[in-house]
Formats: C-alpha cells, sequence, structure tokens
C-alpha cells in the first residue's frame, strides 16, 4: 500500500474555518491513503483556488474539489506503482 506525503510551509496558508472540518472529513475518507499533511495541502491548495467564491459555495466547492484531487493523486500512486 503507497501512503502519499506532502511537505507545506504552513505560513502562506490563509484562515478559514472550513480548513480543519473538511481535512477532518477527508481524514475519514481518505487517512488510510494519504497522510493528514497531504490532504491538508490539497484542501489549502482548494481554499486557494475558490479565494473568489461566495463563502457559502466554497465549503461545499471544497469538499468536492478536494476529494477529486485526492482521488486523481492516489490514482496516479496506484498506475505509478506498476
Amino acid at each position: 500500500m503507497n501512503r502519499f506525503t506532502v511537505a507545506r510551509s504552513e505560513a502562506a496558508v490563509p484562515h478559514d474555518p472550513c480548513l480543519s472540518d473538511v481535512t477532518t472529513q477527508l481524514m475519514a475518507e481518505f487517512g488510510a491513503h494519504v497522510d493528514r499533511a497531504a490532504i491538508s495541502g490539497v484542501v489549502q491548495d482548494g481554499l486557494h483556488d475558490l479565494q473568489c467564491s461566495p463563502a457559502a459555495a466554497r465549503v461545499v466547492g471544497l469538499e468536492r474539489l478536494a476529494r477529486n484531487r485526492l482521488i486523481t493523486l492516489i490514482e496516479q500512486g496506484e498506475s505509478q506503482a506498476w
């Protein structure tokens, strides 16, 4: 089993209360395959990409975007393992 990790700096991360909620939800779903730092990084990158979205739409959009990116990350890792 591959477990993905990502090194990143927390200094440039915008503060948004939905970050920890989305990260916690995705940890429950992807934690067996991806470490918390990688999941947090994907969530933070998604938040950055959605920063111009209305706040109400950003939470739902962020979770969907991060989930899709994590699935892609896992699928790419599995295809590279062969």
